[in-house]
């Protein structure tokens, strides 16, 4: 065994991480891995961002059109199913919310399809 392969042996074994030397390019699985890694927090966090959007959507129209909505939810329990503007905007919402949420679900499949490339 050459001092090169007992080096690159015993790094391997004490860092998890195997090193091939081939003149002046020296590539590691752990700078794969944390490459793999920093591409599986991407879509992770694009994943939390557009769950918190489809949350906060239908949240702030809700509270922003609190009078309207107030009389909208009286009007439809007595049976007046007339749809209104609110109406139209918070089925829009809740729409977007589960359009995000879909969205949301996408990303984050795929980054568990990433998270399963490491080594």
């Amino acid at each position: 065994m050459s001092v090169i392969g007992l080096v690159a042996f015993t790094i391997g074994v004490n860092n998890r991480a195997s090193v091939s030397v081939s003149g002046n390019d020296m590539t590691t699985t752990y700078a794969k891995n944390e490459a793999i890694k920093l591409r599986a927090n991407f879509w992770n966090n694009l994943s939390v961002g557009m769950l918190l959007i489809g949350i906060l959507i239908p949240v702030l129209s809700f509270f922003q059109n609190y009078p309207e909505m107030s009389q909208w939810v009286k009007d439809t329990w007595a049976g007046n199913f007339a749809v209104s503007e609110f109406g139209r905007r918070f089925v829009l919402a809740i729409g977007a919310f589960f359009v995000a949420a879909i969205v949301a679900g996408s990303c984050r499949r795929e980054a568990q399809r990433i998270i399963g490339e490491l080594d």
